[in-house]
């Protein structure tokens, strides 16, 4: 890996493959994204190449080059050919026009409207993108750059993020009178954008700035509500400025050095990228069902009934719209629906009513996202008043006793069998097989998990009296006891 040094203005390219492994010819550019990083220092695993004349000619010359092969991709109208070797990903795509000077002029931003000539070893800047890279800023390269593609609405915030750019004044003002263009794009797009904004650090401020815009609204409309949806006493902001600040919470949560506070590490084992983009993503949804369930009671006071199945309903309807895949829509719609539930265990122990049963019942009901469901009940409690320090401690100590308790002793306990099965219900209670089974048992298991019965004579016993007392009819009243 080398530098190859840029002479006249002093910047350096970090070219960490052999560029002699390219084809040598005329005409052929390392452009974009992958030129621009590298000019910053940074090392991606893509090269995007344009040339001028066969794409597909120069990207099977690379291939035998490079003992690899050639990949179709792209459209009709602008084929694109990858070759990918074990550390390194080519796609070459011809000139956007006849010239590469016009193709750049094509191009959303400035940083990416940058060439460098593999011939000639010499970067080619028609939009004075280097500049803006020395100031790190994100400006459009043209006045139609969105109406081009107004996916590059959402993008420029996700550069600007990933890079820890500012987007110039101007372009957030283009950006703001076209925000509803956005609403033409495909949904795959906006949400391969949307995490990338949700990746990057300082997502929080992000999104204001979204706000600012209204490009926010228009990717998640349902997040326009919450603006100016007044909360109770407990709350000092309304709905959105408090989703906001649990979006911030989320972050320093996930972030902070966990050897302070060994008391977090049952909530943050294993943390990464992935993890805290989910949890982010949680911490903008978890309140969105609060709009549409907000009532005022006769004596004045805002409640929210039902707000979390009511957003958990909303945000699977998101999910589906923006094509996220199955489990994070499992995972998103679980933590909306369960965040409000650590508050509800925590004031239930303030009360002396706490049971372990009620506890259980919790792990149960949120395994897998257990922990992120308490990662996001600190988030959302910290958010609530301006200072976090407000909320006192005693909620905090709970959340990670709770952290404790389903490492400890819950993951643990599952791997211990079932006392009885679906068996035991049709040969030993001579019951006929029905969609109740599943409840039955699902009760019986609970009961078993919070330590109330501990051999199967015990289980079928309980299951027998449970029944029992709510049968004068049919098993279907079951539904009754569970």
């Amino acid at each position: 890996m080398g530098f190859m040094q840029y002479r006249g203005e002093g910047y350096r390219i970090m070219m960490d493959f052999n560029i002699d492994a390219l084809p040598r010819r005329k005409g052929v550019y390392i452009v974009g994204g992958s030129l621009r990083d590298r000019l910053l220092g940074r090392i991606p695993t893509d090269v995007d190449i344009a040339v001028h004349g066969d794409p597909e000619l120069f990207a099977h010359e690379l291939a035998m080059k490079l003992n690899s092969r050639v990949i179709a991709m792209g459209r009709q109208t602008h084929p694109m050919f990858r070759v990918v070797t074990q550390n390194r990903i080519f796609d070459i795509s011809p000139l956007q026009g006849t010239t590469i000077e016009e193709d750049l002029k094509h191009r959303d931003f400035t940083v990416n409207a940058l060439a460098y000539e593999t011939w000639s070893a010499k970067v080619i800047d028609v939009a004075h993108g280097l500049q803006d890279i020395q100031d790190r800023q994100i400006r459009q390269v043209s006045k139609t750059s969105f109406q081009a593609d107004p996916l590059r609405l959402l993008r420029a915030f996700r550069i600007a993020a990933q890079l820890d750019f500012q987007i110039d004044k101007h372009t957030l003002k283009t950006i703001r009178s076209n925000a509803h263009l956005i609403s033409a794009t495909a949904a795959e797009r906006i949400r391969s954008e949307l995490l990338g904004i949700f990746k990057a650090p300082g997502t929080h401020e992000w999104l204001r700035k979204m706000a600012d815009t209204g490009i926010l609204f228009n990717v998640l409309p349902e997040i326009a509500a919450m603006k100016g949806c007044l909360q109770n006493r407990h709350h000092a902001f309304d709905v959105f400025e408090h989703t906001i600040r649990t979006v911030y919470h989320m972050e320093v949560l996930t972030t902070q050095d966990q050897s302070r506070d060994p008391g977090h590490r049952p909530l943050m084992e294993p943390m990464d990228v992935h993890r805290q983009t989910r949890l982010k993503l949680a911490a903008l949804l978890h309140d969105m069902g609060k709009p549409l369930s907000m009532h005022r009671a006769i004596d004045g006071h805002v409640k929210f009934i039902g707000h979390a199945s009511t957003g958990a309903r909303m945000v699977a309807n998101l999910g589906d719209r923006l094509r996220f895949s199955r489990n994070e829509i499992e995972h998103a719609t679980k933590m909306v629906r369960y965040h409000p539930r650590p508050l509800f265990l925590f004031n239930a122990r303030q009360k002396k009513t706490l049971t372990q049963r009620g506890i259980t019942r919790f792990f149960l009901k949120t395994h897998g996202v257990t922990t992120d469901i308490l990662l996001l009940s600190l988030a959302d409690m910290r958010a609530k008043q301006v200072s976090a320090h407000t909320t006192g401690p005693e909620f905090e100590l709970f959340v990670k006793e709770l952290a404790h308790r389903y490492d400890v002793d819950f993951r643990p306990s599952l791997e211990i069998p079932p006392l009885i099965s679906g068996h035991d219900l049709i040969h030993h209670l001579h019951l006929t097989p029905s969609p109740l089974f599943k409840q039955i048992l699902a009760r019986t298991r609970e009961h078993q998990l919070a330590g109330h019965i501990t051999t199967r004579k015990e289980a079928l016993k309980f299951t027998a009296d449970a029944i029992a007392s709510y049968t004068p009819l049919k098993l279907d009243i079951g539904k009754r006891f569970l």
